[in-house]
């Protein structure tokens, strides 16, 4: 039993009066997108700030491939980066190193973290996710670096020792290599 089980079952042993929370109420308490899905790649639980997140309803979601959450061009990408997490799960980010996206009911495509939990249960294998929208700091870090560039003489986006004028050096260099979405 790890050590957050064993505080809490000994604090309610001594606290009856406190009443453990269930794990929806948990769930929906998170801050962030809270995205359960079984083995098989398709959403079993969701919460109220998924819906937000993406737009769809909780209904819309459930028994879905969690693949509908993601671009339809990095969908291949995203199954085999599941098969994978699945045949060796354990607590991580997803995609340290490169940018993830998420997709939202309207089409549209936003930056996303997302980290990784396998859930050991009688029932199988399940990989919880939280997602969490990353949009203003992308935005935030687009402007500390226009501020940067403008200091020192340069465009947004540019380099002028290479001239390359995509700053892909810069990306490459920051860890940004390549994109790929949720896999869970």
């Amino acid at each position: 039993m790890g050590l957050f089980r064993r505080l809490a079952a000994y604090v309610t042993s001594k606290h009856p009066e406190w009443v453990r929370p269930e794990v929806g109420d948990l769930l929906e308490s998170a801050p962030d997108s809270m995205v359960i899905v079984n083995a098989g790649g398709k959403m079993v639980v969701v919460n109220s700030q998924t819906e937000i997140l993406f737009g769809y309803s909780r209904q819309e979601l459930i028994g879905q491939p969690v693949e509908i959450l993601i671009p339809a061009r990095l969908e291949r990408l995203h199954v085999k980066h599941r098969a994978s997490f699945l045949a060796e799960p354990h607590v991580r980010p997803m995609g340290a190193g490169q940018e993830l996206l998420g997709k939202r009911k309207n089409g549209t495509e936003f930056p996303v973290e997302i980290s990784l939990s396998p859930l050991r249960t009688p029932q199988g294998l399940f990989v919880t996710s939280a997602v969490r929208d990353i949009t203003e700091r992308k935005h935030a870090e687009t402007q500390c670096g226009a501020r940067g560039s403008a200091a020192a003489g340069r465009t947004p986006g540019s380099d002028r020792r290479t001239g390359d004028k995509y700053g892909s050096r810069d990306r490459k260099r920051a860890g940004h290599v390549g994109k790929v979405a949720l896999a869970a």
